[in-house]
């Protein structure tokens, strides 16, 4: 009986104390670790190489455009400029009405006068009517343009015999002009000098003359 009185008296000795268990609890580090603050260093480097890269792009894109921009304009001006030219060029085209005198080369004196019509021909053609005495004569060559409102030709004539032959058959010469024209801003008229070689046709110079053009163009 004392036995189970003692056993009975301290119940809690006999039954199971359960402790709950410690946790542990660890601070956060001052520093990240070294791993770990390697990896952003990393990520940041490549960042930053990422923008210079981009940055690069950028400016080599925009030097590239601005390259092809200018390019381009001195394409356009030198369109310009040509298209200019050419339209300058072709003021002469058309059929022009001149006065011609022929003058002695050596004392100015002059030998003849007589109206004449000139077409000049897109491409370069030159085709000369002089109403020269009996025989009226037609002359061929070509022009060309010197800059400005400058302009050359070339072209020729055959001869013939002297007024009152009766036929004015051709006598085996040729008359061999070379001009230079000077054009009127309007390009509505212009006027010239002229130099003219006789010759055979094996090329023998007979003789040599000289003279101006006064022209007014066929509206």
């Amino acid at each position: 009986m004392a036995s189970k009185r003692a056993t009975n008296r301290f119940p809690i000795a006999n039954q199971a104390v359960s402790v709950p268990a410690l946790k542990t609890w660890r601070l956060p580090a001052a520093h990240p670790p070294v791993q770990e603050r390697q990896t952003r260093r990393t990520y940041g480097q490549e960042r930053c190489m990422n923008k210079r890269h981009v940055v690069a792009r950028a400016v080599v894109m925009t030097l590239m455009v601005s390259a092809m921009l200018g390019a381009g304009d001195r394409l356009q001006a030198q369109d310009d400029s040509a298209r200019a030219a050419k339209e300058q060029a072709r003021r002469i085209e058309g059929v022009w009405l001149p006065i011609v005198t022929i003058r002695d080369c050596q004392t100015q004196a002059v030998l003849t006068t007589f109206p004449s019509m000139d077409l000049y021909v897109r491409g370069g053609g030159f085709v000369g009517f002089g109403a020269v005495r009996q025989s009226d004569q037609i002359g061929l060559g070509a022009w060309k343009y010197a800059g400005g409102r400058r302009y050359t030709a070339e072209y020729q004539f055959f001869g013939y015999t002297p007024f009152g032959a009766p036929d004015g058959t051709p006598d085996g010469t040729l008359l061999k002009v070379s001009a230079t024209i000077q054009l009127n801003a309007a390009g509505t008229a212009f006027t010239g000098s002229q130099t003219g070689e006789i010759v055979d046709f094996n090329g023998n110079v007979f003789a040599r003359v000289c003279g101006t053009r006064t022209a007014t163009r066929l509206q």
